[in-house]
């Protein structure tokens, strides 16, 4: 009976520090091996002008993307990745009320809308970019071509500068929907920050992530890490031409989500982010508070089919 008592309680022990011990997250790669990725993003924009209606404008997206390891040499591994498919849908306020959609699989562009995104969107889908990626999660190397920019260049979202039009810009975008891990062990409730530096047409943002590792998640069985943001803008000092004389400054910014990550695969399984963020557009006399909300989840969709986007 001792003896029973005794391995019980050994048995127990073991268990405890199984649950206890410390975890070494890290990316796995795999030369020649694709994995599919599934990026949604609602978006909600909020206008209040003084005396004037309030507007609110929905917009939705989904993007499927490819990405295949070319090699890995020295813990680092050169990956290739291709947009399939792009899906969009947006929900215009009064005085159009409208429900424009766009999907790049139609051969035609079904609206105005649809023909102006599928112009941006166009060049990159099936066009490859080039990255790279450390164990850790960090991104690095990003190179696109110019033939795959050539749409967003053209376009309006070029006419406003930023990041958005430069490799490195991507890069950094990337970054925002990717997990970056410390070097050593974590215990449940480790912390950690990442950073992360963004020119805007109205400045330099830069985004702090705040990471809590919290252990195996009860539902999905994989390692959960919680995470929260703040966001600070620096003004430019030079003003963008694009904005005509407009002046936007923003009141307030910070996000909240989480990362579930597949240990034995080595990659990332899901993550979702919420963006708030509270503006302010003085036009002239005229200053127009704007709340813009934006909810960004990218989910590993590995042999699944793009043709099930909605």
């Amino acid at each position: 009976m001792l003896f029973k008592t005794l391995l019980a309680g050994l048995v127990i022990a073991v268990s405890a520090a199984r649950v206890d011990a410390d975890v070494t997250l890290r990316m796995k790669f795999e030369a020649g091996k694709t994995t599919r990725q599934k990026l949604t993003m609602k978006q909600s924009m909020t206008m209040s002008p003084q005396g004037g209606a309030v507007t609110k404008m929905n917009v939705e997206q989904a993007m499927y993307q490819d990405l295949k390891c070319i090699k890995v040499t020295e813990n680092v591994a050169e990956l290739e990745q291709t947009l399939t498919r792009a899906t969009a849908n947006m929900q215009m306020p009064a005085p159009l009320n409208l429900n424009l959609k766009y999907d790049s699989d139609e051969k035609t562009a079904s609206n105005p809308f649809a023909k102006q995104l599928d112009a941006v969107m166009r060049p990159m889908i099936g066009t490859p970019c080039s990255m790279k990626s450390d164990m850790l999660g960090k991104i690095s190397d990003v190179k696109v071509s110019e033939e795959a920019l050539k749409g967003i260049k053209n376009s309006q979202l070029g006419s406003l500068g930023g990041d958005l039009t430069s490799p490195e810009g991507l890069q950094r975008m990337t970054e925002q929907a990717a997990i970056q891990f410390p070097e050593g062990a974590m215990a449940v409730g480790h912390k950690w920050d990442t950073e992360i530096t963004m020119n805007s047409p109205i400045g330099t943002m830069t985004m702090t992530r705040h990471h809590t590792y919290k252990g195996v998640d009860p539902e999905s069985g994989l390692e959960k890490i919680e995470v929260t943001v703040e966001k600070t803008l620096e003004p430019s000092e030079t003003p963008n031409p694009a904005l005509q004389g407009a002046k936007v400054e923003m009141k307030s910014g910070s996000g909240k989500g989480m990362f579930l990550f597949d240990a034995k695969l080595g990659r990332l399984a899901r993550s979702e982010l919420l963006d708030q963020t509270e503006m302010e557009i003085t036009a002239g006399n005229q200053v127009i508070p704007q709340q813009i909300d934006v909810d960004v989840v990218l989910e590993d969709v590995t042999g699944k089919s793009a043709s099930t986007a909605p």
